[in-house]
Formats: structure tokens, sequence, C-alpha cells
């Protein structure tokens, strides 16, 4: 198997993973079908597998965790075995390292998650200092942006404008 280290070209093997960007897909023994764009992106993966990766430093610490996409500078940066994370927006879930199931949509969404499972968050800092929490939905910029652990309101989710909430909804 070939292995990139440092490049700065194409590259692809017979796993089927593609890489560009100086130390993108540097660390690979085993993953597969992966995708790797940017500099260090998907840089300490080992064996993970189905990771796409585009942007600058996105999945850098990823080293067995699968099925997440990162897409833009730094999203799902310090991920090490997270699955099935996908983080869009720059800093988009940026500390999750174990997280699972999680969707951020936006710059700096979900920024302070390390181990939340099934959390979504769509807008500028939605759920910005949520760290642990569980089944959490938030839509709109800053939308929950101060909670830290738990579910919110009993599972509840809001809805906001720039300026004023919208709708709070009561999930069962």
């Amino acid at each position: 198997m070939t292995q990139a280290r440092n490049i700065g070209s194409k590259f692809s093997d017979s796993n089927n993973n593609t890489a560009y960007g100086s130390n993108a897909f540097a660390s690979n023994t085993s993953g597969t079908y992966c995708v790797a764009v940017g500099l260090s992106a998907l840089n300490k993966n080992t064996t993970g597998t189905q990771n796409t990766a585009i942007g600058n430093q996105t999945l850098e610490n990823v080293t067995t965790g699968s099925y997440n996409t990162a897409l833009g500078s730094q999203s799902l940066r310090l991920t090490t075995t997270g699955n099935w994370n996908t983080a869009i927006g720059e800093g988009a879930m940026y500390n999750n390292t174990i997280g699972i199931q999680n969707v951020a949509v936006g710059n700096g969404t979900l920024n302070a998650n390390t181990t939340g499972i099934q959390n979504t968050a769509v807008g500028y800092t939605a759920l910005n200092k949520l760290t642990i929490g569980v089944e959490n939905v938030a839509v709109g910029k800053g939308t929950l942006y101060n909670l830290t652990t738990g579910r919110s309101e009993e599972h509840t989710s809001e809805l906001q404008s720039r300026l004023h909430l919208v709708c709070r909804l009561l999930l069962e």
C-alpha cells in the first residue's frame, strides 16, 4: 500500500483513498474509502474508514473514527474515535473527540462538543458550549449557545430569528 507523506499533489491508493495537501492522510495503515483535501486533513487516520475531510486541518486527529464528514477549516479537528458525525463550517465541532451521530452546520456550531450524542445544530454558533449533551436540536444563530450538558429544557428545541425566538417545541 502506498502511503501519503508530506504530499503536495494528488494521491490515491489501492484502498480507494484519495488525498491532496501537505500532510493529508499521512498516517493511514488500513483505512479505506477516505477523501482528504487540505493541509493535514485526516493526518492521523490509521484505520478509520469512509471519512471525508475537506479543508485545512479537518478531521486532523481522527485515528479510528469512521463515517465522518468534515467540510470547512478545522471542522471536527480533535475527533479521534467519533463516528457518523457531520460538520460543515469553519470550526464546526472543533473539540469533538468521541461524540457520535452529531450534525453541525455553520461556523462554530457544536464547537465545545466532546462526547455528545445525536445533537443537531444549524446556524452560526448554535449549541456552541455544549460538551456532553444528548439529542439536542438548535436552529438559528446562537440558539442554545450557553447550554453545556444534558438536554435542553426536558428535550425542547428552539427555532429563532436573528432577534427573536420564533418557536419552541417540546419533543417526546
